[in-house]
Parts: structure tokens; sequence; C-alpha cells
């Protein structure tokens, strides 16, 4: 399981009790309810019930919602070559090469040919969305930029017009420089906070952006801490948490790979709502220096 966090702004404004009155309601989801691509639609993107036939539901003071995205599923392989088809016709008629203006114009018709075709694939993703009203966090299962865009989009269509969605990524709020403290943990583990251990995996990049990149791998070896010497810097680093749960957290304050540390089966997931995950990136936060407060006002009263 991968997570994108996102923290609500001004948390002196935002308390539990209007978290829940806004966005517990499922009327005002319907509006944004999933529907079925169409024949001429790539993608269509929307709500669908988490629990029985209600789109939001709460657990322990957890908001969960699952956005559902579907995708008509385009070939490379056929574009290309019916692109190249439609170039050796114009080539045989015209006389000449087919301009940039002209390959674009193909493309864009091959594409709409194939997503319009009663043949076409059609994919579908699920997203699982949290709302931790307590910490005031909101967590998304992915870290795709496209898929987090839907999902936000989703959510402020859902809002009243008159109201803003007060959300920006941690990375945005963080005090502390996180690739830095990831350098710090990796080249000094004493340094680590009592719940938190090294794991067996980190990757790191100079400033040519050359990468050195190592999975099931004792960090404390020579090699790691030579490269650490060499001033790489720290992109991403697997760690434990209270020997529950092994994940990796990124130098963009996504947290990924998540699961729990004593299962060897993939299929084993902790669920997104739980309390451990809530606390375990509290700890986390604290330690990379908490948030700094917002000084934009939120509408949400």
């Amino acid at each position: 399981m991968n997570v994108s966090i996102f923290s609500f702004e001004n948390e002196n404004k935002v308390n539990s009790h209007n978290l829940i009155r806004i966005f517990s309601d499922s009327s005002i989801y319907q509006s944004k309810a999933f529907v079925e691509c169409t024949k001429y639609q790539e993608e269509s993107y929307g709500w669908i019930p988490f629990f029985s036939d209600r789109i939001v539901t709460e657990i322990d003071g957890f908001l969960v919602l699952k956005l559902r995205v579907q995708k008509k599923i385009l070939n490379s392989n056929v574009i290309k070559d019916m692109l190249e088809t439609r170039r050796n016709n114009y080539i045989k008629e015209i006389g000449v090469k087919p301009d940039n203006k002209t390959i674009r114009e193909y493309k864009e018709e091959i594409k709409q040919e194939l997503i319009s075709s009663e043949k076409a694939q059609v994919g579908s993703e699920y997203i699982e969305v949290v709302i931790d009203t307590s910490r005031k966090y909101l967590l998304i299962n992915t870290t795709t930029d496209s898929n987090i865009k839907y999902v936000l989009d989703c959510l402020k269509d859902t809002l009243p017009a008159t109201q803003e969605f007060p959300v920006v990524p941690v990375l945005n709020v963080i005090n502390g420089e996180i690739a830095t403290v990831l350098r710090e943990w990796l080249n000094n583990p004493n340094s680590l906070p009592i719940h938190l251990e090294l794991f067996d995996s980190v990757s790191l990049v100079d400033l040519e952006g050359q990468k050195a990149i190592y999975t099931k791998h004792d960090l404390l070896s020579s090699i790691v801490a030579e490269d650490i010497k060499q001033g790489k810097t720290v992109t991403s680093l697997g760690m434990t948490w209270q020997d529950k749960i092994s994940f990796v957290i990124t130098d963009k304050c996504q947290i990924k790979s998540i699961k729990l540390a004593d299962k060897e089966d993939n299929e084993t997931q902790i669920s997104l709502y739980s309390n451990d995950i809530a606390e375990m990136l509290e700890c986390i936060f604290d330690e990379l220096g908490g948030f700094r407060e917002i000084q934009q006002e939120s509408l949400i009263d």
C-alpha cells in the first residue's frame, strides 16, 4: 500500500466536528458519483459506495470513501501501426511526408477511433480515501499524480460552491528538511526515535543524478556508508515502526510499501483507516519537526 498525505489548513479552525459535519453526509457525493465511460469517453471517475449503499462510512473517527477510476486502454503498438499506415498513404497520395501538425491530427483521430470502438478494452482502479478527523489528515492510497488529482477534484466538487477544500501536501508544511533528516537517520541510527528502526532498503542520488538503490540490504554496511560519505542524498528509506509496520518514506513525504512487519505474504495488508497507521504517521511527523501553521484562513468554520 502506498499513501499520499495531506494536512488540513489552519487546524484551530478545522476541528473534528466540522470535518464530520461537512464530509459525513452521503448525499453531497451524489453529484460526483461514478458513471461508466460513455462510448466517446476515454476515462471516467467518481465515488462508489465503500460499505453497503453508503458512499461515506465513519469508522472510529475516520471517514472512509472509495473512488473508482475507469479508463479505456489504448495499445501504443496499435496506435503506432495505424499511424504508420496513414503516414505511408499520405506520402503515396501527396508525394511528401506529412508535417508535424498532420501527424498530431492523425494521432488524435486514431485515439478517438480506438476509444469509441466496441472492442475497446476498459480497466478500473479503486482508490481508498480516508479523512482522519482527529489528526486532520487526508490519506489517499495512491502516489500516482493523476489519481491524486482525481480524488482532490472530486472532493473539491463535493463541497458547496461557497467553500474551498483546505488541504495541502504535508511536504509543504513540515518544519524539517526531510532529506536531511533521512540522511541523519541513515548515517546515525542512534539518532532514530525509540519507535522507529531502519529496515532493509534505501535509495540515494548524487548531484549529477546518479542513483544507488539497495533492497533487502544491510543499511549499516560499508558500501552504504561510503555513499553517504560521498554526499549522496537519501530519496527514500525503508523503516519499521514499533516492529509492527514496515514502510518506505520518501523525500516527498510519501509513505510507500506499507505492510505488517511480521507478515511474509504481500496479500496481508493493514487498513488505511487503522489507529496504528494514524499513530505511526503522527510519530513520523513529530520527528520530522511537526507542522508549521498555514497562514491562509480556511473557509471551513
